[in-house]
């Protein structure tokens, strides 16, 4: 009877598990900042323009690049940058699958671009983003009203700023009070009670710097605003970029 009780413990579990799946949305990805105003972030994907799905735009033709940060159609005059802008995200893939990210900086042509970050690949195909940012109060939110234990995830790759990266999170609920939202500091927690908006400053990279903050459980929307303390001081070009990557995470019912 006991074995029979656990069996069916077991299986509640496994049902319960079964009917949450993770969802992970995008703020910013390998993001180089340049702003020195609060900016808000998000990069969608799929057909509804969600960033929680991670579905990127199909690369028109196939691209080539040997240990270059200039990446060109595979075949001349192809036109493989077709619909690409500077500041998208590009997911590079080289048969047998290595995925190689990198962010445009400049669109020369739809047959040639430069990237970040040298690269040497052969007739390769990619998916490419468009991150949509803003300084309003509209900006970059994310809904989250659907997901338990919501935790958003600030990573720094890479800085190169010796002034430092300024971060804050902000959330909204939806009230119907003539508001579009009312916006409301969520992290750093030092503001104060009638206190001006604060924010935390980075100024390295990596596990010295990346945070995770959870989210309050019944909020409906987040934001992460990014901006840099003073002028960017580099040319944004392999290790003189920023790359800055944010997401919200947690839990959504299947129900």
């Amino acid at each position: 009877m006991k074995k029979t009780l656990i069996t069916v413990g077991l299986l509640a579990l496994a049902v319960a598990a079964s009917a949450e799946q993770n969802k992970v949305g995008w703020f910013n990805v390998r993001y180089d900042l340049d702003s020195t105003s609060m900016i808000y972030c998000i990069v969608p994907g799929g057909t509804v323009n969600s960033p929680f799905d991670h579905q990127g735009k199909p690369g028109y033709a196939t691209v080539t690049a040997a240990a270059s940060t200039t990446l060109e159609s595979a075949v001349a005059l192809a036109g493989a940058f077709t619909g690409v802008s500077a500041g998208d995200l590009l997911l590079i893939e080289q048969p047998p699958g290595t995925v190689y990210p990198r962010t445009v900086l400049a669109v020369a042509s739809v047959n040639s671009i430069t990237i970040d970050e040298a690269i040497t690949v052969t007739a390769a195909k990619y998916t490419f983003y468009t991150p949509v940012c803003g300084t309003g109060a509209s900006s970059g939110w994310i809904h989250i009203g659907n997901l338990s234990d919501a935790t958003v995830s600030v990573m720094f790759k890479q800085i190169n700023t010796t002034t430092g990266v300024d971060v804050r999170i902000e959330g909204a609920m939806g009230v119907p009070d003539g508001a579009n939202l009312n916006i409301t500091q969520l992290w750093p927690t030092d503001k104060t009670v009638a206190g001006a908006a604060t924010t935390q400053t980075f100024t390295t990279a990596g596990i010295t710097s990346n945070i995770m903050v959870s989210i309050p459980e019944a909020l409906d929307y987040v934001r992460v605003g990014l901006d840099l303390t003073s002028t960017d001081d580099g040319t944004d070009t392999t290790t003189a970029a920023e790359q800055i990557s944010v997401v919200v995470f947690g839990r959504q019912s299947n129900n």
